[in-house]
C-alpha cells in the first residue's frame, strides 16, 4: 500500500464518516451526549479564538475572538459545573474534527487566516445552535440541562449573527 494511497483512503472514510453519518437531528440527545458534544465545542471555540487574537490584524475579527473567548469560557463553566452535580463525564479537550480544524487554521495567515476564521466560526454556531436546540426540546436531557441549553441559546443566535456580519464584510472586503 503506497502512501498515497493510505492518505486517500484516510480521506475517504472521513468524507464517509462525514456524509454517511447521521443528522444531529435524528435522534434525541441524551444529557451525556449533549454535555460532552457542548463542553468539546465551547472548548474549541475559545482554542480557536485564541489562536485568532493571535494571528488577525483585523479589528473587528479581534473583537469578535475576544467575545466568543468571554462567552464560551462563562459558558462552559456553567455547564461543566451542572454536569458535574448531575455525575456526568466532562471531556477536557475539543473533539478530532475541531483539532484538525484548528490545525489547518494554525497554518494560515492574514486575510487567508480571517476568512477560514470566519467561515469556521459560522458553521460551528449553526451546530451549536441545532445542538443546543435539540437538547432544549429533548425528552432525554435532564431538565437543568435542558434549562441551560435553552438559557444559552439567545447567546449563540447572536454570536452566529455577528460572524455573519464579520462574513458580509468580509466578502465585501475581498472583491474590491
Amino acid at each position: 500500500m503506497t502512501r498515497s494511497s493510505v492518505l486517500f483512503g484516510g480521506a475517504a472514510t472521513l468524507l464517509a464518516l462525514t456524509v454517511l453519518s447521521p443528522p444531529l437531528a435524528a435522534s434525541e440527545p441524551t444529557s451525556q451526549q449533549f454535555v460532552t458534544n457542548a463542553v468539546e465545542s465551547n472548548l474549541a471555540e475559545v482554542e480557536v479564538s485564541q489562536l485568532a487574537l493571535s494571528k488577525t490584524q483585523n479589528p473587528q475579527v479581534r473583537t469578535f475572538a475576544q467575545r466568543m473567548i468571554d462567552d464560551h469560557t462563562k459558558a462552559n463553566s456553567e455547564l461543566q459545573a451542572l454536569a458535574k452535580q448531575k455525575s456526568l463525564k466532562i471531556p477536557d479537550a475539543p473533539d478530532t474534527m475541531h483539532r484538525a480544524s484548528l490545525k489547518m487554521l494554525q497554518a494560515k495567515s492574514g486575510t487567508g487566516f480571517d476568512e477560514s476564521y470566519i467561515s469556521q466560526m459560522n458553521k460551528d454556531h449553526d451546530k451549536a445552535m441545532t445542538l443546543f436546540q435539540e437538547a432544549a426540546a429533548s425528552g432525554k436531557v435532564d431538565p437543568d440541562l435542558k434549562a441551560l441549553a435553552s438559557k444559552t441559546l439567545p447567546t449563540l443566535e447572536k454570536h452566529h449573527q455577528l460572524v455573519s456580519q464579520l462574513a458580509a464584510g468580509e466578502s465585501k472586503s475581498t472583491s474590491r
